[in-house]
């Protein structure tokens, strides 16, 4: 069976950081994208805010999530539309009604501060102002440190 790649792009703030939800606490946070291809990828992140830690395909936000759905299932249609022909010979006259909504484009705002733990300077992350409890988490090893 054939695969198709589907790239689709997140926006990040001005920064260089993408949005990213806990899967446990469920708070907003933000990373460093990573756009180093060499970059090697870890097995699990912790949440710089309570700690835990989850696998690197557990931190999308939910609009996030619906986005890159919409763009997939449209990518999807316009595929099938152009290929009909070859995927089902004998449809010359047949073409197919898009099931796919248009998707509106989501925005990245330059909010958050940006902090650093002690054990990964390299690896900055940003939180929301308003976090202001006294210890903080790294996300790349889950260490504990206080702000």
């Amino acid at each position: 069976m054939n695969e198709i790649e589907i790239l689709i792009n997140l926006p990040l703030d001005k920064e260089g950081f993408i949005r990213r939800e806990c899967p446990s606490c469920k708070q907003e946070f933000k990373w460093l994208a990573k756009t180093d291809s060499k970059s090697e990828l870890a097995t699990h992140y912790f949440c710089p805010l309570c700690g835990k830690s989850a696998k690197p395909d557990s931190w999308w936000t939910p609009a996030q999530v619906e986005y890159e759905k919409g763009k997939a299932e449209a990518e999807m249609d316009r595929f099938l539309q152009n290929n009909l022909h070859k995927i089902l010979p004998n449809s010359k006259n047949m073409s197919l009604q898009s099931s796919s909504k248009s998707v509106p484009d989501i925005t990245e705002p330059d909010d958050m501060v940006i902090r650093e733990s002690p054990c990964h300077k390299n690896e900055p992350f940003k939180i929301p102002e308003n976090s202001t409890k006294g210890s903080l988490y790294c996300y790349i090893c889950g260490n504990q440190f206080s702000i």
